[in-house]
């Protein structure tokens, strides 16, 4: 399975992250977005995992290049 077959069945996704708080994230895939700053990026809904910014609806924008040890879940 890759991103885009993760992202059209919804299929959870997890991933080491670096940035500010980096840790594992399980996140439910919805789109392949490019940031402001013209990066490829990951649009999806956080199931688990740490966020500094701590918004309710855990609605993220991962960048490609932070995401490490990527691995596709079954469904939760």
């Amino acid at each position: 399975m890759d991103l885009c077959e993760a992202i059209q069945k919804r299929h959870p996704i997890s991933f080491y992250y670096k940035n500010k708080l980096p840790g594992k994230r399980t996140v439910y895939p919805y789109a392949l977005v490019k940031t402001r700053s013209n990066r490829d990026a990951l649009f999806g809904y956080l199931k688990k995992g740490v966020s500094y910014s701590n918004d309710v609806p855990p609605l993220r924008v991962y960048r490609l290049d932070r995401m490490k040890k990527l691995t596709y879940r079954r469904k939760l």
